[in-house]
C-alpha cells in the first residue's frame, strides 16, 4: 500500500496552529512552527488561512488527529489509523 494522502480544506481552517504544533512535536519532539512539515499562511487582505505541506511530510496523520475544524482529513476514510 502506498503513502496515505491528506486532504486539506482551507475554507475550514481557523488558524489555530494545532496541526503545525502537533506535527513538530510528533516528528521533532518540540513545539515549533519552523520545525513542522505543515505550514500555515494568512492572507492579510482576506483574513483567510492556507495550509501547505513540505516535501518531508510522511503522512503520519498527527495533523489530521489534531484538527478540530475538519480542515485536514484522510483522502480515503478506510485508510485511517
Amino acid at each position: 500500500m502506498g503513502k496515505k494522502e491528506i486532504l486539506k480544506n482551507d475554507e475550514n481552517c481557523a488558524g489555530c496552529m494545532l496541526c503545525v504544533l502537533s506535527c513538530s512535536l510528533f516528528n521533532f519532539g518540540v513545539f515549533s512552527t519552523e520545525k513542522s512539515f505543515i505550514k500555515l499562511d494568512k492572507d492579510d487582505r482576506t483574513q483567510r488561512f492556507t495550509l501547505s505541506f513540505d516535501d518531508g511530510c510522511i503522512s503520519c496523520g498527527e495533523c489530521v488527529k489534531s484538527c478540530k475544524y475538519n480542515a485536514l482529513m484522510w483522502k480515503d476514510e478506510d485508510s485511517r489509523n
